[in-house]
């Protein structure tokens, strides 16, 4: 983001246009660490990152949580997910599993 005319700044286009999918994911996420917001909403937050940068995100998230922020996470990371104090399944708008069996029938198979 450096390298932007506006840095953090750098107004996005609807879906990002002007930026790669990753440098808007990078965007988005810069500005959240530096929110002072107590909940924050993450949809996919590593989506679009390379290996590298997803587990750098992955580890400021949980710095991030530990601080006392709120974060809500949908995800498929089972980074993300294990580091949830609950998990809730949906499946076509339904609740299918209850808070935290999902993770651990994960870690079972």
């Amino acid at each position: 983001m450096r390298a932007a005319a506006h840095g953090l700044e750098t107004r996005l286009g609807e879906r990002g246009v002007g930026l790669s999918g990753g440098e808007g994911q990078r965007l988005a996420l810069a500005r959240i660490f530096l929110s002072p917001a107590r909940l924050v909403l993450l949809d996919e937050p590593t989506a679009a990152l390379d290996p590298e940068t997803e587990r750098a995100v992955v580890a400021a998230l949980q710095r991030l949580a530990a601080s006392g922020r709120t974060l809500l996470v949908a995800t498929h990371h089972p980074a993300l997910m294990a580091m949830a104090d609950r998990v809730l399944a949906l499946d076509g708008g339904r609740l299918v599993s209850a808070p935290g069996t999902l993770w651990q029938e994960a870690s079972n198979s």
